[in-house]
C-alpha cells in the first residue's frame, strides 16, 4: 500500500481585539463562492527549510498587506481535505493538509490581493459558524472556537 501525498497549506485565524475572525471573500466564480477565505496558504519550493512561521507570514503578506500581528507559533489543529477535481479543471483531487494558526491583529491597513473579493470582520461563534466556512476550513475555526470560548 502506497503513502498518500498531501500539498500543505498553512491558515490563519486573525482575531481583532473585539475577538471577530478577518473573513476574506470567496470570488462569485470560486467552487467556494459565498464562503470565506482565511489569510495564507501553500509552502513553495525554496521555503522547505523555513520554519512555518516565516512561510505564513509571506502569505499574509502578500494576500493581506503589512500587518502588525502578533502570531501564536503552535498551529491549533491540522485538518485534511480533498479538494475535488472539479475544483481544478483537467486535473485529479487535491489532497491538502491545512494547518491552523492564531494571531492577534495589532494594527495596519488590509490590502488585498487579487485573490479575493473584499473582506470582514466576522462575529463568528460555534452556532453560525457554519455559514461562514466550507467544510476545508470549518474544522480549524471550530477548533479555535473550542479553545477560545
Amino acid at each position: 500500500m502506497s503513502h498518500a501525498n498531501f500539498n500543505v497549506s498553512l491558515k490563519l485565524i486573525l482575531v481583532n481585539s473585539k475577538k471577530q475572525i478577518l473573513g476574506l471573500k470567496v470570488p462569485t466564480t470560486s467552487y467556494f463562492a459565498g464562503f470565506y477565505d482565511l489569510p495564507g496558504g501553500r509552502i513553495n519550493v525554496n521555503e522547505l527549510h523555513y520554519d512555518f512561521v516565516k512561510t505564513l507570514k509571506r502569505e499574509i503578506k502578500e494576500e493581506i498587506g503589512n500587518l502588525k500581528i502578533k502570531i501564536t507559533e503552535m498551529p491549533i489543529t491540522a485538518v485534511k481535505y480533498i479538494v475535488p477535481s472539479k475544483v481544478r479543471p483537467n486535473k485529479k483531487d487535491l489532497p491538502v493538509m491545512y494547518t491552523f494558526f492564531v494571531a492577534r491583529y495589532i494594527s495596519g491597513k488590509i490590502k488585498l490581493s487579487w485573490e479575493h473579493d473584499g473582506y470582514e470582520w466576522l462575529e463568528v461563534n460555534k452556532k453560525n459558524v457554519d455559514k461562514y466556512f466550507f467544510k476545508n476550513y470549518l474544522a480549524g475555526v471550530k477548533q479555535y472556537l473550542n479553545l477560545h470560548n
